[in-house]
């Protein structure tokens, strides 16, 4: 009944083509077939269907030149997917993708899925929820990173850009859309591309300050999962410099901070973010000093001391490391940092030396048989708190460069805390031994130092301050999210996984 329908209907069309009234019967009756679909999937004769109809007759009429029919197509493959068996919707989507179904969904939904704000009707809405599940139906079979590749490709990101609007909305799909867009851009470059050329970045922003500010912020765990994602999807734009600096320019750090300030649900990955956001390795990405001048200095330091969950600590510090790589010395933010750090009697620096003493007594603590791979025996000092304890000494050498009596400070609280001028230099020294069992392991991140920062242990080993100070690279590599954040080395052998 379907092909009779389509062919009938497409022989008066070019017959009539400026007679409406003539192919008038003719689409009503292709309406009836198509809708009439949704019963294979109840009867349970969809697998025959499958087997003696091209499924891809049925898909081009996604670009049908009425979008009522196209619409219609797009309800009865969902309809389809929803009620089919797991081989039949693999027979489905299998066929969806060997077409271009990215480019005809679109063009059947672009009439109704408009982009501007103007407010959805009710069939707009129903039409929008049809696409979203849509998609990830074809996600359950596809990989996300080539979906998200194929949907990126759509007239230059336009289906990134719809899914972003329809966050931003603030409608009833939208926690749905930010959980898609969240997928899609965490396994996929292109799709993380396209969002940031499409302004991405500013609307999640807007959308995650609207949802955090006023006396409504936050009011039910929908927005909190909605920002969640949103967090989640900016993270994995900062991995990259042009992502990084529309964060910025965005407001980012502003809406970060206020995040780690005032909503302890969303401390630990707003912390991530900002881990994030200074990971770059060019100071002139500017991030470092925004930082600094938005007050960052004021919050990260005060968090670091009370907090306790590990990863948090870990991402507090690694901001902090991070932030000698990227700001400039002899400038007023550099002067700022080192302020802080010598504050209070160097309260700050006695905190990240007891913070060293923890980590680097668990990471000793691990006890390695002679039965277990190397590969469990690093995983297991990285889970004991190996990057924190890297990260605290980098900062701990690189506050000491500065001057002699912050070498001075630096000593005499490890001496203190029984840890030792000779078993801290010799800890720093042995970055270079976990090379290695980075490249063997995607899901972990570590630190490794360059020639600049060898002299530097050796001055302090010595006891002696270095009297030129240098801009320190600082690189660490992790794959399963591909996250750059403060560790040691140099850009040629900075390892990114699988960016």
């Amino acid at each position: 009944r379907l092909e009779k329908a389509v062919e009938q209907n497409r022989r008066l069309r070019a017959k009539f083509p400026d007679e409406p009234g003539k192919f008038l019967a003719s689409e009503v009756e292709l309406h009836r077939a198509i809708t009439s679909l949704g019963e294979l999937a109840v009867d349970g004769s969809l697998a025959d269907w499958l087997g003696r109809t091209t499924f891809t007759v049925l898909t081009s009429l996604l670009t049908h030149e009425n979008s009522d029919i196209a619409a219609d197509v797009v309800r009865a493959v969902t309809e389809m997917i929803n009620e089919a068996s797991e081989d039949e919707v693999m027979a489905m989507i299998q066929q969806l993708w060997n077409s271009s179904w990215p480019e005809a969904l679109w063009e059947a939904l672009q009439c109704v899925l408009s982009a501007s704000d103007e407010a959805w009707s009710e069939e707009s809405t129903e039409l929008a929820r049809v696409a979203l599940d849509w998609i990830d139906a074809v996600a359950e079979v596809i990989p996300s990173d080539q979906l998200g590749d194929q949907m990126a490709d759509v007239n230059d990101g336009v289906w990134i850009r719809w899914l972003c609007s329809t966050i931003q909305r603030g409608s009833s799909l939208s926690s749905h859309a930010a959980e898609q867009l969240s997928v899609l851009v965490q396994l996929s470059g292109k799709a993380r591309l396209a969002l940031i050329r499409g302004s991405g970045i500013s609307t999640l922003l807007s959308t995650v300050q609207s949802r955090v500010t006023g006396e409504d912020a936050l009011h039910d765990n929908a927005d909190i999962d909605l920002v969640m994602d949103c967090l989640h999807t900016l993270c994995c734009c900062l991995m990259t410099s042009s992502g990084r600096v529309a964060f910025a320019s965005g407001s980012g750090f502003e809406i970060a901070l206020h995040l780690v300030r005032t909503c302890p649900k969303l401390r630990g990955s707003a912390l991530r973010m900002l881990d994030f956001s200074v990971s770059g390795s060019n100071p002139a990405e500017l991030t470092g000093t925004q930082f600094i001048a938005t007050g960052g200095l004021g919050v990260i330091f005060p968090i670091l001391r009370a907090i306790k969950a590990r990863k948090d600590t870990e991402h507090c510090v690694s901001v902090i490391a991070s932030l000698f790589r990227l700001v400039e010395e002899g400038t007023p933010e550099f002067r700022r940092l080192i302020g802080k750090l010598r504050s209070n009697d160097y309260l700050e620096v006695r905190n990240i030396c007891r913070m060293f003493t923890n980590f680097y007594q668990k990471v000793l603590q691990v006890q390695v048989s002679n039965e277990e791979s190397e590969e469990s025996a690093f995983s297991r000092t990285l889970d004991a708190g190996l990057l924190i304890a890297q990260q605290a000494g980098l900062i701990l050498i690189l506050f000491s460069r500065c001057s002699p009596s912050h070498q001075d400070v630096v000593m005499e609280e490890l001496v203190q805390r029984n840890v030792g001028v000779g078993k801290f230099i010799e800890f720093l020294e042995n970055f270079d031994n976990s090379d290695e069992g980075t490249r063997k392991l995607d899901r972990t991140e570590t630190t490794r130092i360059d020639a600049q920062i060898r002299a530097s242990i050796s001055s302090f080993k010595d006891g002696s301050c270095p009297p030129e100070h240098h801009t320190v690279t600082v690189y660490s590599s992790r794959g399963m999210t591909n996250r750059l954040v403060g560790g040691l080395g140099n850009e040629n052998s900075l390892n990114v996984g699988s960016i």
